[in-house]
């Protein structure tokens, strides 16, 4: 599963670093949100990609996806199920070609605000752990739980 593939990658690079990697417009002792287009970034850093010159988080340039499946083209400019590398762009998109959403334990508390409402509602309001990822599944709406892919039981 690509979302527990993109955990797995968040949770190596903190082995590596002793921190998780932020995007820029992370809010201190907050925990953060982003996701896995080109535009956030994150995948730039997992992948060991960050251009030369710019404030690097990965300098060992590692590839943390490197067992990740390369997108496949399902039409013009639409990838499906993989990681996308499109000129100096780097992106990862579940089996529908959505993003994935990703929330960081940022305040390295260990607990993160739970993204699921049935969830929060029958288990409370927090999970354990350093980062959660899913995505908006088939239907592509983030909302509507029920088809959504997630790293978390």
């Amino acid at each position: 599963m690509l979302g527990a593939g993109i955990a797995r990658a968040i949770h190596q690079f903190y082995s590596d670093y002793s921190r998780l990697p932020l995007m820029t417009d992370f809010v201190i002792g907050e925990d953060q949100d982003t996701d896995t287009s080109a535009a956030a970034g994150l995948i730039l850093v997992l992948s060991g990609r960050e251009p030369p010159g710019t404030a690097r988080q990965n300098t060992r340039n590692i590839n943390y996806l490197e067992s990740m499946p390369a997108a496949s083209r399902s039409a013009p400019g639409h990838w499906t199920g993989g990681v996308v590398v499109e000129g100096g762009d780097v992106s990862l998109v579940d089996s529908w070609g959505h993003a994935f959403r990703v929330r960081l334990d940022a305040n390295y508390n260990g607990e993160i605000d739970n993204p699921c409402p049935e969830e929060v509602r029958n288990n409370g309001p927090f999970l354990y752990g350093r980062c959660l990822v899913w995505s908006a599944g088939k239907d592509g709406w983030e909302w509507t739980w029920r088809n959504n892919t997630k790293s978390w039981p």
